[in-house]
């Protein structure tokens, strides 16, 4: 499949009292269709798609986690270049400013543990290590937020499997 950088639109929305636009918000918007077949794959605005992803976290290696900018799109930019189109943010909700190099540099997006842990009907917060649990990770082992992600679920499927 040939590589197509993605078409952005914009919406410009404007609030006008009396007359006289008081407030106006742009709002960065793209148009596409996914979905999954069982025999076939993924597909991406009708085309088949191979996610070729990593797992990032949202700090950047020596940087931390207050980043610039720029640092969120040389990320992209430098997994575009190893050939990967698909992310997966981990653990905490990504920052709006990868979003954004996302869309604009076409990179698939995966955020489904972007609330890891913390989601209604959690207890409430008893460990130092972890906000809910006694033990630092036991979180990530047991109760009903364990199997969310499939890495969770295959873990779980063969502890519990019979040797």
């Amino acid at each position: 499949m040939v590589h197509r950088e993605p078409n952005l639109y914009r919406l410009l929305t404007t609030v006008e009292a009396a007359g006289a636009a008081v407030d106006q918000y742009e709002t960065p918007f793209g148009i596409r269709s996914a979905r999954f077949d069982a025999e076939k794959g993924f597909f991406l605005n009708g085309q088949p798609v191979k996610i070729k992803g990593t797992c990032c976290h949202q700090d950047h290696g020596g940087v931390g986690s207050a980043l610039p900018d720029r640092i969120q799109y040389f990320r992209i930019e430098k997994l575009k270049e190893m050939e990967s189109n698909g992310l997966r943010t981990s653990h905490n909700p990504p920052a709006p400013e990868l979003m954004d190099a996302c869309d604009k540099l076409g990179m698939v997006v995966d955020v489904r543990d972007a609330h890891d842990g913390f989601h209604a009907g959690r207890p409430e917060p008893t460990g130092a290590h972890d906000p809910v649990s006694p033990e630092p990770s036991e979180h990530r082992r047991s109760g009903p937020w364990a199997t969310r992600s499939p890495s969770r679920a295959m873990s779980a499927a063969r502890a519990s499997s019979p040797p």
